[in-house]
């Protein structure tokens, strides 16, 4: 593994019409595991089905008062954060020094890095800056939080372990509703790593979260709920998908559960997790499956196949608003181990008739995993970096992936973005960071195409500075369209500044949203955004949920 350094200078309504929908026709059978870590073939093998196990009808209700506490599960490797340990900071660089370089090369003449100099017009915050759901009122007791939001016409949906908050989109932003996910998906099981999105096509509310087994017997499961309009307090369809096959037996938690969409499908990837008799997770594999809105939007049955790909492979959203439609899904893993992003193809996303998950490319991005957690000012312990993944929701667009994750750039952990051609395969990446002495964690991006080259691009992380007295803060940067993509180095805006906290486990989401409507006539559609973070306030976690734009 080659020596990594700071890569950068451092410096300063439709109404929904089911018709145009087509559900998948038949199921596919289970059929042998596939191997995690094979992933040379074209074809991807299918390692079982999925399918409606039950549903309901519920409305989103205010339970502030009255919601229970419920501990996220910790039997074996998983602690009170839901999470298997499997995280190493076993490969720290050599370099510990923070030195000047370029981007990577340019792509296809669409996306380009930037060669001249720093960006010089980043997103400002707008108008909104605002505490989502603490550790307080969360409906758990524990860590990380897993904050994530999206942004829909009139409201804001915020999902942490263990609630679901609607703000609205008033200044200052109001909390119309708080509910304990236990209750709003009438689950007895624990459960864990909640997932929201908006449909900017159909205009419904999305939200996932898995039940942890709390047997080795358990059947498999994930729930699903979506919203039967585009009011996120009012009805909701509820369902309880069961899994069989290979890559699902009895005692299987679908861990991370990683959330895409695309203009008729929802699309997830999840790791899988096996707990045998003693009470010991054991990694068996991940899988990718879609379930298509046409069924789950009209509170229909629904079943599907599914495949097996690389650790945390996260399916992207598809770009643009509404989303464009060009039938396929894409979903990307990032591989340290071998210094490349994985990119999927599924095919025939329209789910007319779903049969196959293809390997676009393996591109060559020279990379390693965080090398440490995030320092602490005063002594207090690292903050979890988590091991590289792409953590947050890519987005594709005009034949790009867009995607953010951690990685090592010297002795530090930071950030890297950029874009792989879903043609070819091939990456641009660039590093952000906050200052010299930062250390920079638990990325997510956004992306909206213009009628330019490229696009509006927003980075959401956080960081901490020890050596300034820093603790953990919540920021924000990106790129203007024709800006290529650039190293993003103090370019950053600050959106609040956080504490510190006895608590070493940290995000593992985050999120940001584009705005899916104009601001005004001079800040038109994909020129504001809504991000979610996670901060500590009074030594345990908090989050934080901003307005920022290009306007």
């Amino acid at each position: 593994m080659n020596p990594r350094t700071r890569a950068a200078a451092l410096g300063g309504a439709a109404a929904l019409a089911i018709a145009m929908l087509t559900p998948l026709a038949v199921a596919e059978a289970g059929v042998a595991p596939h191997s995690s870590g094979s992933v040379s073939a074209s074809a991807v093998d299918k390692v079982g089905s999925g399918m409606t196990v039950s549903r309901k009808s519920v409305v989103l209700r205010d339970l502030r008062s009255t919601a229970p506490t419920q501990k996220v599960r910790q039997p074996g490797p998983l602690t009170i954060t839901g999470k298997p340990t499997f995280r190493s900071y076993g490969r720290a660089p050599a370099v510990a020094a923070k030195t000047a370089s370029q981007s990577g090369p340019a792509v296809n003449g669409s996306v380009r890095t930037n060669a001249t100099g720093p960006l010089v017009t980043p997103p400002t915050v707008i108008t909104k800056n605002w505490n989502g759901l603490s550790q307080a009122n969360s409906s758990c007791n524990c860590q990380p939080p897993d904050p994530n939001a999206a942004a829909g016409a009139t409201q804001t949906v915020q999902a942490v372990n263990l609630s679901v908050a609607v703000w609205s989109k008033a200044n200052p932003p109001a909390l119309q509703k708080n509910t304990a996910l236990s209750t709003f998906l009438g689950e007895s099981r624990p459960l864990s790593d909640p997932r929201v999105a908006w449909d900017p096509n159909w205009k419904r509310w999305v939200l996932t979260a898995i039940p942890i087994p709390t047997a080795s017997t358990s059947a498999p499961g994930l729930d699903l709920a979506v919203s039967k309009t585009s009011n996120a307090t009012g009805a909701w369809w509820i369902y309880k998908i069961g899994f069989s096959g290979g890559s699902f037996p009895a005692g299987t938690l679908l861990d991370y559960p990683m959330l895409g969409q695309q203009q008729d499908a929802l699309v997830w990837g999840t790791n899988n997790y096996q707990l045998d008799s003693v009470g010991n997770y054991n990694y068996i594999g991940s899988t990718a499956f879609a379930v298509p809105k046409a069924r789950a939007y009209n509170g229909l049955g629904f079943n599907f196949p599914a495949f097996g790909v690389a650790f945390s492979t996260h399916p992207a959203d598809t770009g643009n608003i509404p989303m464009d439609s060009d039938g396929n899904a894409y979903l990307m893993a990032a591989d340290d181990a071998n210094d490349r992003m994985i990119l999927y193809r599924m095919n025939n996303a329209t789910y007319s008739n779903l049969t196959s998950l293809s390997l676009v490319g393996t591109p060559a991005v020279a990379f390693a995993a965080p090398p440490r957690g995030a320092h602490q000012p005063g002594g207090a312990p690292d903050v979890d970096a988590l091991d590289g993944r792409i953590a947050a929701t890519p987005v594709v667009s005009n034949g790009f992936v867009w995607f953010a994750h951690g990685i090592a750039l010297g002795s530090y952990p930071a950030v890297q973005y950029g874009a792989v051609a879903t043609s070819g395969a091939s990456a641009t990446v660039a590093t952000a960071f906050h200052s010299a002495t930062s250390d920079d964690i638990n990325p997510s991006i956004g992306f909206f195409p213009t009628a330019a080259s490229g696009g509006y691009i927003y980075l959401n992380w956080a960081y901490s500075d020890a050596a300034n007295n820093i603790g953990i803060s919540d920021t924000v940067s990106g790129v203007s369209p024709g800006e290529g993509v650039p190293a993003l180095v103090g370019l950053d805006t600050t959106l609040i500044t956080g504490g510190t906290s006895g608590q070493t486990r940290f995000g593992d989401y985050s999120s940001v949203s584009i705005t899916p409507y104009a601001k005004n006539a001079s800040c038109g559609v994909g020129r504001t955004a809504y991000t979610a973070q996670q901060y500590f306030s009074g030594g345990v976690w908090a989050t934080r949920l901003a307005q920022v734009g290009f306007c």
